[in-house]
């Protein structure tokens, strides 16, 4: 590792990310990121820019919409505007989607319970298990685990993005 560092190959010297489908759901756009800071410490201009929903300039003309849009509504009902509608408006949906993430995360991790559950009972029994109910069992296992896996890091990363945008 001598002298000079490596600077994060990108796309004719743009620093947005361009990544497909399959990319942005396994997380694969991060490898080269990932593989640079295991081999040096990482600096400003090896990160990707923020993207145009995160940063503050954006959050904060949004908010002054709906902000003003929930004076107008108070305005009109004879009542005094609420900032947290206007906060609730502007999170909404990223507040329901990592909700039904989680949730998938946690079904699952019940299904798993339940799944280790049925295989204990039946060894306990002590009776043969046959090699349909032997599939049904790992597959009622491995496929849960990989689902909440999945779920569990895509809630993660929406919750971090969400930390972003209210930091």
């Amino acid at each position: 590792m001598g002298g000079k560092y490596q600077r994060l190959a990108s796309e004719a010297g743009s620093k947005t990310l361009k990544a497909g489908l399959l990319s942005y759901l396994f997380f694969t756009w991060l490898n080269g990121i990932l593989k640079l800071g295991y081999q040096r410490p990482l600096t400003d201009d090896d990160l990707l820019e923020l993207s145009d929903e995160n940063k503050a300039q954006d959050l904060v003309a949004k908010l002054h919409g709906l902000w003003m849009e929930e004076i107008n509504c108070a305005k009109k009902r004879g009542r005094k505007p609420r900032l947290w509608k206007a906060m609730f408006k502007l999170f909404l949906r990223d507040v329901l989607l990592f909700t039904a993430l989680k949730l998938i995360d946690e079904a699952m991790g019940i299904t798993l319970v339940v799944s280790v559950w049925f295989y204990l009972k039946f060894l306990e029994e002590g009776s043969h298990m046959d090699q349909t109910y032997a599939v049904g069992i790992v597959a009622s296992i491995g496929i849960p685990s990989l689902i909440k896996v999945f779920f569990y890091h895509h809630s993660d990363y929406l919750a971090v993005l969400m930390g972003v945008r209210l930091k």
